[in-house]
């Protein structure tokens, strides 16, 4: 099997949003929480996703934090799980106010932050 990826192994895993000031991080990360509630009245699980693996639109991709969306090559920025039955949002720098994709589930792979 072959995954479709612009991802390259990153030397840390160390939770981070793409952009933002390392002061500003929770509180970015807490209004991305928000904006995934709103978008889909389903409040996202505290779980802090660098990289999932799936089935999308046709074909095998990787979207991985601080890498370009397979699909439309914009860089996610993050990645919420809404819950065990529900999609994961992803959101790039193409829309930070709403998920850019919803990915779901099962997938092939989920991976955390440390």
């Amino acid at each position: 099997m072959r995954i479709a990826s612009n991802s390259h192994t990153a030397a840390t895993t160390s939770f981070f949003l793409p952009g933002t000031d390392a002061r500003q991080q929770e509180s970015e990360y807490g209004r991305l929480r928000l904006c995934a509630r709103r978008a889909t009245g389903t409040k996202p699980s505290d779980r802090r996703i660098r990289m999932l693996a799936c089935r999308h639109a046709g074909r095998d991709c990787t979207f991985e934090v601080g890498q370009a969306d397979p699909v439309d090559g914009v860089e996610v920025i993050a990645i919420l799980d809404l819950g065990r039955h529900l999609p994961y949002c992803v959101f790039t720098k193409a829309q930070s106010d709403a998920p850019t994709l919803l990915i779901g589930k099962p997938v092939y792979v989920v991976s955390d932050f440390e």
